[in-house]
């Protein structure tokens, strides 16, 4: 049984200035969501939320890769560099949000 996502997938398109703003279409080949984005900031969002799927992929990446090189590195010590543990953090919080996870 297929996982249902908890978050729109991608990719997203910008169809760009509509009557009602912009407007982007998200999902899968249906494209079922729809988005419009109105007031004076319109395309900066339009562009972040073009590349959500991507960003979500390359945090998750960049979040599999640092923990492979903290365990490494850090094999057989107790310590941990403080810095890299908080890059983890933020970036399973970051997907957490983004694919609803977060409680």
């Amino acid at each position: 049984m297929k996982k249902e996502a908890k978050h729109t997938p991608g990719p997203i398109l910008n169809e760009g200035e509509t009557p009602r703003g912009v407007m982007l279409l998200a999902g899968p080949e249906d494209r079922k969501t729809t988005i419009y984005l109105y007031g004076p900031e319109r395309q900066q969002y339009a562009r972040l939320f073009v590349a959500a799927p991507e960003l979500l992929d390359a945090a998750k990446i960049a979040r599999d890769a640092l923990a492979v090189a903290i365990k490494v590195a850090w094999e057989g010590s107790t310590d941990a560099d403080v810095a890299e543990r908080a890059i983890i953090k933020k970036l399973d919080s970051a997907i957490a949000r983004a694919t609803g996870q977060e409680s």
